[in-house]
Formats: C-alpha cells, sequence, structure tokens
C-alpha cells in the first residue's frame, strides 16, 4: 500500500484555477493525477461548495487542522446535560449522539464531540453523572487475557478442516456451541445453534462446567435428534470441550474448533447467546434455573420469527425439514414456499 500524498498548496491554487474555469471533480482528478474522491473529499473537509473553494482559506484551514491534530476534546459542563438528554431520555448510543450533533448542529463547532471523547468521558466520569451504555460496561476490557487461560484440547480438530459445504448454509444438521457463564464464573448454561434454521437448544448443566458434565447433558440433547440432523458441530476452545472424542462417538458428529479469538467463525452462535441473555443477564447465577425454565426461555426464542428465514420461526423451519426428511435448505424451500432473505 502507497503512502498517502497530502495535498499541497500549489494543489489548492490548480484546483482553485480549474473551478474558475468550470471544470468539474473528475476533470480536476485528472488534471492533478489525483482520484475523484481525493478531490471531492478536498471540497468537504473545508465545508466549501465547488464554487467556494479558495486556496488560501483551504490551506489555513488545512494547517489548523493539522495542528490541532491528537488534542482531544473535552466535554465541558455546557455539553454534558445535552448528553444526558441524548442519552438518558432518548437512549442514543455515544456515536448516534455524537453523529446527531454533527448533523444537527453543523454551524456549532463546540457541540461536535466525536463518539471515543464520549466513552472517555463516561468511563471517568464523577460520581453524580450517569450516563447508561448497553453493554453496561464502566471501562474497557483488556483484550488477550482470555486466550492464555485456554487449556490445550487433545486432538483438537481445527475449523479449517471442516468440509466446505458447511459454509454455504444448505444442508441442515451442522451446528455451532458454546457456554454461557454465570455469576463469578461459578455456574454455566450450554447453547447449540443449528447452522441453516437457527434453531437453538439450551442445553441446562445443573450448574457446572466441568468436561464430564458437557458431554453427558450435550449428548443427551443431541441424541434426541435423528442422525441426519446431526452432522458436525463447531466449537470454542473451553476446556470443558476436552472430551470431544467421546461425544462424537455417542453422537456420530465430528467436533471442529474455531481458532482462539475469533468468535465471528461461530456466528450463529453468538448471536444466539445474545438473544438468550435478554433473558439470563450477565453476573446472573445459572443454578438458580431448572431445566424446565430454561426449556420455556429455549422455547420463546425458538418461536420468533426471523428475518433471515422470511420472518419464518427456527421451530417451524427445523421440525418441517426434520419432519419432511428434506435436508437441504434450497429444496425445502421450493416445497414450503418460504423464500429466505438474502
Amino acid at each position: 500500500m502507497g503512502i498517502v500524498r497530502r495535498i499541497s498548496f500549489e494543489e489548492r491554487e490548480h484546483i482553485s484555477n480549474l473551478i474558475s474555469q468550470g471544470k468539474g471533480v473528475r476533470e480536476i482528478a485528472r488534471e492533478l493525477k489525483r482520484s475523484p474522491s481525493s478531490i471531492s473529499s478536498e471540497l468537504r473537509r473545508f465545508h466549501m461548495g465547488i464554487a467556494e473553494y479558495k486556496a488560501i482559506s483551504a490551506q489555513e484551514h488545512a494547517i489548523l487542522m493539522k495542528r490541532n491534530a491528537g488534542r482531544k476534546k473535552k466535554i465541558d459542563c455546557h455539553l454534558v446535560p445535552i448528553l444526558q438528554i441524548l442519552m438518558n431520555d432518548r437512549h442514543f448510543s455515544p456515536e448516534q449522539a455524537s453523529g446527531f450533533l454533527k448533523r444537527n448542529y453543523c454551524n456549532c463547532k463546540e457541540l461536535h464531540i466525536s463518539h471515543e471523547t464520549i466513552y472517555q468521558f463516561i468511563y471517568n466520569s464523577p460520581k453524580g453523572i450517569y450516563f447508561p451504555l448497553r453493554r453496561k460496561m464502566r471501562a474497557r476490557r483488556k483484550r488477550g487475557l482470555s486466550l492464555k487461560r485456554r487449556c490445550k484440547i487433545p486432538n483438537r480438530i481445527s475449523i479449517h478442516s471442516r468440509p466446505i459445504e458447511v459454509n454455504f448454509r444448505q444442508q441442515v444438521g451442522h451446528w455451532e456451541g458454546d457456554l454461557i457463564i454465570g455469576k463469578n464464573q461459578q455456574s454455566a448454561i450450554g447453547t447449540l445453534v443449528e447452522r441453516v434454521t437457527r434453531f437453538m437448544i439450551v442445553v441446562w448443566l445443573d450448574g457446572k462446567r466441568d468436561s464430564e458434565t458437557f458431554l453427558e447433558a450435550f449428548a443427551k440433547r443431541l441424541e434426541t435428534l435423528p442422525p441426519p440432523m446431526r452432522l458436525s458441530l463447531t466449537y470454542d476452545n473451553g476446556s470443558e470441550a476436552s472430551k470431544h472424542e467421546k461425544l462424537t462417538a455417542r453422537c456420530g458428529m465430528p467436533v471442529y474448533f474455531a481458532d482462539p479469538g475469533k468468535p465471528w467463525q461461530r456466528g450463529s452462535n453468538e448471536n444466539a447467546n445474545g438473544l438468550l441473555r435478554q433473558y439470563l443477564p450477565k453476573s446472573t447465577d445459572l443454578k438458580c434455573y431448572t431445566e424446565y425454565d430454561l426449556q420455556k426461555i429455549e422455547n420463546l426464542i425458538n418461536n420468533r420469527p426471523r428475518k433471515i428465514i422470511d420472518y419464518a420461526t427456527p421451530s417451524d423451519v427445523f421440525a418441517g425439514m426434520m419432519s419432511s426428511e428434506i435436508y437441504m435448505l434450497d429444496e425445502y424451500l421450493q416445497n414450503t414456499q418460504i423464500y429466505r432473505v438474502s
């Protein structure tokens, strides 16, 4: 990737001359051997229309911007009440609040502030000033620590060895799995999500999270499904899955492991865990929930319409494919007139 060359004062004079001749953005770009986007950005950066562009004004603005680069704007006492209205009353995120102020008060520069500055203010705000964040964190988590705590899983099979057809989400029966951890890391429940239908199984672990409990609980739920509906499982790298070979022997499905620190490789499961947190918030003691409680939550989630399957429910599509013994998505949709949203 080449070094980005900043527009010089000579080029700004050239731009100004070409504009006075009635040249358009693309003509100017060809003349200066620049991309049209660079010329458009130059005009937008200084809040000038093409007819208002002046080389000297643009140069002065560029020098001022360079001088202020790296200086973080602080939130003063006048801005705090505005942010409280936007975030507390209207439930804006920091990014939405920042964008709203820039869009609606474009001529009032003192109200222009980045979302990162808002986040830093929230994390360092004094007592008595409260701004709600959707993820309810009061500080950023340090990255990379969780990877060091991972144990080695014997005979681990990488996700890169998984058959490529799994990525196409056409054949039902390929699952993603994980644990949701409870208060003080002392309890857990398991989750399984089918990649095609987004059907979710919530696995009761009696509050435990050891490998033997994991094996018995996951195998018990998976064994209720017919063999064509249990073709593979893609799992996180938690130590609870160290007995994955026994799970494969019992259920006939190989277990693949995602790369550490790459949750998007099990995106359906991560999304489903987020839905589950609506009912089981973080810092909840999961030992308080019975198998019956988790079954009710599972049914609520599986009977929600999902856009990805044209607002059908995962329960209907999963049960329909299992009862019709049609295990390929396109064939099933063609037979049932349910069309998937791309």
